[in-house]
């Protein structure tokens, strides 16, 4: 990109000229110090754009998962999740997503195993559990995304619990 760095300035005790061969090497030395330098202005920015993401991924309101494409486990989770659902972050890393709700729920097993790229999925009314099993129930909306460079599912929960209790006191009426 020819964009200069700064200047690098080589003295000697004894008056002399530079050979070529050694022009050369000078030339490389001073390369390689702004490939250097520009490898740390880069993860200079790498590092604010994690901290970015970090901060938006932590921040979000609701409870969200970043799961294995192919066997659903849980890669990763923010702060939201683990106070949502009653678990450390270490219980959650690595058990399947559907272990958080009904097993048994094909709709949901189906949709993730189907679920198309670009696309977002909304799977309503599902029953999760809380640590020691206590239940509520969610939405749920699933998307691909990449992650740390890897393909992976996008799970973000909204607790509609509250919904369903009002719903069932009005049918009952």
């Amino acid at each position: 990109e020819n964009r200069n760095f700064g200047v690098i300035r080589i003295g000697s005790q004894k008056p002399k000229q530079f050979t070529y061969d050694q022009k050369n090497v000078l030339e490389l030395i001073g390369n390689r110090i702004g490939v250097a330098i520009e490898n740390a202005m880069l993860q200079e920015q790498y590092i604010k754009s994690e901290e970015k993401y970090c901060t938006l991924f932590n921040s979000d309101p609701h409870p969200t998962f970043i799961l294995d494409p192919h066997t659903f486990e849980i890669l990763d989770t923010n702060q939201r999740a683990q106070d949502g659902y009653a678990y450390t972050r270490e219980e959650l890393l690595g058990i399947p997503f559907l272990a958080l709700g009904d097993e048994s729920d094909e709709e949901l097993a189906e949709g993730l195993k189907n679920l198309v790229k670009d696309r977002s999925t909304l799977f309503t009314k599902k029953r999760h559990f809380r640590k020691g099993r206590r239940p509520f129930y969610v939405n749920i909306n699933i998307s691909h995304a990449l992650y740390g460079g890897a393909d992976v599912l996008i799970a973000s929960t909204t607790d509609i619990t509250e919904s369903i209790e009002k719903e069932t006191q009005l049918i009952q009426a």
